[in-house]
């Protein structure tokens, strides 16, 4: 064997380690990406029943229901959440979970159910005199964000039947 043929020999072995190395170190880094972040879902509705844990509150009638669900592979804390409006820079009430503690720290698939009763946004209602208003969710998680979720017109409605 000749200098240049295991000089060849030796190019070729690193040219494909190096193509298999950074092929691995891609899917890895892939795969890993997608488990760093997490994911969560919100939807929301109106409610008349109250909660086997709320009953003693006897001032709740109806209620806006958030419901915050863990999508994604990590663990996600959620630290509060609260309603405010579109046209608003003041929230209007904090919801109430069970057990009224947060930090809520949600596993895959686990979720929670946040209450806010109407009692609490129906003044702040009737003094905003838009018609185009929006209650917005903001729910703020353990690392800082804040997720923002714009609460269906059907639940908005519903509060200014009532009010």
């Amino acid at each position: 064997m000749t200098t240049d043929s295991i000089t060849l020999f030796l190019a070729i072995w690193g040219a494909v380690l190096g193509t298999i190395g950074a092929v691995v170190s891609v899917i890895l880094a892939v795969r890993q990406f997608g488990k760093d972040k997490y994911k969560i879902k919100i939807s929301a509705d109106f409610s008349s029943k109250n909660p086997s844990w709320l009953t003693k509150d006897k001032y709740l009638e109806n209620y806006i229901v958030l419901n915050i669900l863990n999508i994604g592979f990590r663990p996600v804390q959620i630290k509060s959440v609260y309603l405010t409006t579109n046209n608003s820079k003041i929230w209007l009430c904090f919801g109430k979970v069970e057990n009224n503690t947060f930090p809520k720290t949600l596993a895959e698939s686990e979720y929670v159910d946040v209450y806010f009763p109407v009692v609490d946004i129906r003044e702040e209602f009737r003094s905003i005199s838009s018609p185009k208003i929006k209650l917005i969710a903001i729910i703020k998680d353990g690392e800082g964000k804040q997720h923002k979720y714009s609460v269906p017109e059907l639940v908005t409605g519903e509060i200014k039947r009532l009010g």
